[in-house]
């Protein structure tokens, strides 16, 4: 008795296994099993550990009203069965002879059941046996309860590391959503103070750098209405080899991402350009410049009049999560607030020069 309680004392993960096995060796029988009992509505014993027999348990016994395990764990008596074959029993190996059941219990409720096997000889069982089996039910009951009790406070200590995880994420998803507001804000000062075109799309690359991560190339690319293609503005950490080979791409089918995203009027992320239904030289310079991804995104005027795209290359295969899709939507409003301004600025600019031709033609 004094090695069992030594084994759950002990608190270690081998603690019902080493039980199983002193159980096993006191009684000097074939076999002991460990069950840890589900009520209602599952009604079923499920095992803890075993010790002895080469043939394992089952691993969960179903657990009927009427039955003798149902008489056991609902009344409280042991069952001692003698002769299996003569007075019948719940039958855990082939060719049990005799087997002994006691409930275990703690605050007054089953919570488990230990079984002595005898597979080889008959064995009768004495009153000195039943009275050490209740005694030992009662040591290994509590050990269910108390391991019951630490699983729950496992279980409880995990979800309180991914509670703190998930706010420890949430908390530097708000820095980088922070940082990104207060850098959208300080570029649309700048806008709005006039800095030159040039500077703000670059400064949005960069920006989108810090998104996607350093070897990552972004591009801000206009589009040209006379000549019906794209050029770049403005890059970051896009090879040379690259831009010339892709600059100058117009509207046709599967020309490249930024076509492609345009031609649909929405956003668009090939998650793996090497078999992206793009035309096979673009395909070639994105792979060997070391891109394996690009997700693009068209900046259209507020009347409706296509301005410029926006193309993120990332060297890994992979699509854009939900976030930084809305960081990109972002990016494309800073690009489509600097070109409209310039349009805004041509537009005047051509009207002041027609008032002041008419004002000339007036004058003589």
């Amino acid at each position: 008795m004094s090695r069992l309680a030594k084994s759950f004392a002990s608190g270690n993960g081998s603690a019902f296994a080493e039980a199983a096995q002193e159980i096993q060796r006191v009684f000097a029988v074939d076999s002991c099993s460990i069950y840890s009992y589900f009520p209602a509505p599952l009604s079923l014993l499920s095992r803890v550990a075993e010790a002895g027999s080469a043939a394992m348990a089952p691993s969960v016994l179903t657990v009927r009203p009427n039955s003798s395990l149902g008489q056991v764990l609902a009344s409280g008596e042991p069952l001692l069965v003698d002769n299996m074959a003569l007075q019948g029993g719940p039958l855990l190996y082939p060719g049990t002879q005799s087997v002994a059941c006691m409930r275990t219990t703690y605050g007054g409720d089953s919570n488990g059941a230990v079984f002595l096997i005898q597979r080889g000889t008959l064995r009768a069982w004495t009153d000195h046996e039943r009275i050490a089996l209740e005694t030992i039910a009662s040591q290994v009951g509590t050990a269910l309860a108390q391991d019951g009790l630490q699983q729950v406070e496992r279980q409880q200590w995990q979800q309180a590391i991914a509670e703190n995880l998930r706010l420890q994420q949430e908390a530097v998803l708000w820095q980088q959503a922070r940082r990104q507001l207060e850098e959208h804000n300080r570029l649309l000062v700048k806008i709005t103070a006039g800095y030159p075109t040039k500077a703000i799309l670059q400064e949005v690359c960069w920006l989108g750098t810090t998104l996607i991560g350093a070897t990552c190339g972004v591009a801000v690319l206009q589009y040209d209405p006379e000549g019906e293609c794209f050029r770049y503005s403005a890059i970051a950490h896009l090879p040379g080899a690259y831009v010339a080979s892709t600059e100058g791409y117009g509207l046709e089918p599967g020309a490249s991402p930024w076509s492609e995203a345009a031609r649909h009027e929405c956003f668009l992320a090939y998650g793996d350009l090497r078999q992206a239904p793009l035309h096979e030289w673009y395909r070639l310079a994105a792979v060997d410049s070391g891109f394996c991804a690009c997700w693009s995104l068209p900046v259209f005027s507020e009347f409706g009049e296509l301005l410029a795209a926006i193309a993120l290359h990332h060297p890994i295969p992979q699509l854009p999560s939900p976030a930084l899709r809305q960081s990109l939507e972002e990016l494309g409003f800073l690009v489509r607030a600097v070109l409209e301004r310039d349009l805004l600025q041509q537009q005047w600019q051509a009207e002041k020069v027609a008032a002041e031709e008419s004002n000339r033609r007036k004058s003589r």
